[in-house]
């Protein structure tokens, strides 16, 4: 009788255990939203600055301007053209 109650104790702790971890809040990442791109005429030759204007966030660490990096690789100043300039946040 008295293993019957160790063992029941246990299930009851164990138990309790699991609903403990599941009633923990769940983590949320909301992906990070880019704002004040816009396309840009400018003349050949001439200087670029392509984070004038462009702002970066998200819900959990707010103001994430800072972080946010220009890939303009594919851009040529010195060459009349239309180019692609990709931007990113983590």
């Amino acid at each position: 009788m008295k293993n019957n109650k160790i063992i029941k104790l246990s299930f009851a702790f164990l138990g309790l255990l699991f609903l403990m971890a599941c009633s923990g809040e769940v983590e949320t990442n909301s992906p990070p939203s880019i704002s004040g791109v816009q396309d840009q005429t400018v003349e050949v030759g001439a200087e670029v600055d392509y984070l004038n204007g462009v702002t970066a966030s998200d819900l959990e660490d707010g103001d994430l301007t800072a972080s946010i990096e220009v890939d303009s690789s594919l851009v040529d100043l010195d060459s009349e053209g239309v180019y692609k300039v990709t931007y990113s946040v983590s």
